[in-house]
């Protein structure tokens, strides 16, 4: 009996320390390359700073390095976990939350020499650079990097250009000013990826406001090649563009023979485009709620059937279904009426695609 019993014991105890050892699986690590604009506060040169304490809203130099966020083993598509008052959660957990491990600044020969090595790395010798939009702190933009990354399977790089936004709702004026103030400087990021970093595929995402310097960046490169003779880029997303639509147009078509395609994404259930539609007095070219904006030779997708967030404003990270049409868009690079889930639609003797409901 007192041998059934050790054994039984026994037996528990290694389903306990079996158990343990799953739920302390360590986090999977997504390393972000960026380049930023902003300007280092006093407490970025202590060794332990946090993303989130390394830079502000003000205007700086361009600077680059490499920032770390790791995922828990649970973590949901489209989702960034992060502490929770209603789950009596008062610091980030890495087993239960997406977290900023670190953000090491660097040389730009450091840099490019640390991006080199990871483009080459990948299989297809891939990277994407990401724009964000408005009120986006640094480290906000760093987990969301991480995520598209994480959630696409990403295997090459994923760079982050960061501007000077303020990252408060009260910023919206501010926030123009220094998106616009930053195209030079994001010019200059993908030249220099573009030409130097060995990417053989290269694509571009922005969203929302940070459609505005990079429309403006790629305007200023107009005529530019990458070495072998092709487009800078592969692939330009613009997801919900907060811009007017005119100038969205124009500025589209003089960019367009900068990358082999471009795909707009746009939703009439944006409601903080819809706001800032009203604040500028003229429509914004990601809203759709007053017709769809088509640019010849561009792909146009309306995302209104599939958007269920609140605000309907960062479906291109957030939703399952976009999350999966750009997959398929970037992974296997086919046309919108050869991927899953889209239905052609016809206006004005123009074509747009939409999800299916």
């Amino acid at each position: 009996m007192n041998k059934t019993i050790a054994l039984l014991l026994g037996l528990l105890l290694a389903g306990c320390m079996s158990g343990k050892a799953a739920v302390e699986k360590p986090p999977d690590v997504v390393p972000v390359f960026y380049a930023t604009d902003r300007m280092p506060t006093e407490e970025a040169t202590s060794e332990e700073a946090t993303p989130d304490a390394m830079f502000g809203a003000e205007r700086g130099p361009l600077s680059f390095g490499v920032a770390e966020v790791s995922f828990p083993e649970g973590h949901r598509t489209g989702q960034i976990e992060s502490p929770s008052l209603w789950s009596i959660e008062f610091s980030a957990d890495p087993t239960r939350h997406v977290v900023d491990k670190n953000a090491t600044p660097s040389s730009w020969v450091g840099f490019l020499g640390t991006l080199q090595q990871k483009i080459a790395a990948s299989p297809d010798h891939s990277a994407f650079v990401f724009v964000h939009g408005y009120n986006v702190g640094f480290a906000d933009a760093t987990r969301r990097v991480a995520q598209i990354a994480h959630d696409l399977n990403w295997d090459g790089a994923a760079i982050l250009f960061s501007w000077p936004s303020r990252g408060g709702l009260s910023g919206y004026w501010s926030d123009t000013d220094n998106a616009t103030w930053a195209a030079d400087d994001l010019a200059k990021l993908l030249t220099e990826v573009a030409s130097r970093s060995g990417a053989e595929t290269l694509h571009l995402i922005a969203h929302s406001m940070g459609t505005e310097p990079t429309l403006a960046a790629l305007t200023r490169l107009s005529g530019q090649r990458r070495p072998d003779g092709r487009p800078l880029f592969d692939e330009v997303v613009l997801a919900a563009p907060d811009i007017d639509t005119q100038a969205f147009s124009e500025q589209l078509q003089q960019a367009r023979p900068l990358a082999e395609r471009w795909t707009v994404y746009v939703s009439s259930r944006d409601e903080a485009l819809g706001l800032s539609s009203r604040l500028h007095d003229q429509p914004r070219a990601g809203d759709s709620a007053n017709g769809v904006v088509i640019v010849p030779g561009v792909d146009t997708i309306d995302a209104s059937a599939v958007d269920v967030s609140m605000i309907g404003h960062s479906y291109y990270g957030e939703n399952r279904s976009v999350l999966a049409d750009i997959f398929n868009l970037l992974k296997t690079r086919l046309p919108p009426d050869k991927r899953f889930g889209l239905r052609q639609v016809a206006s004005n003797g123009q074509n747009y695609w939409v999800f299916q409901p």
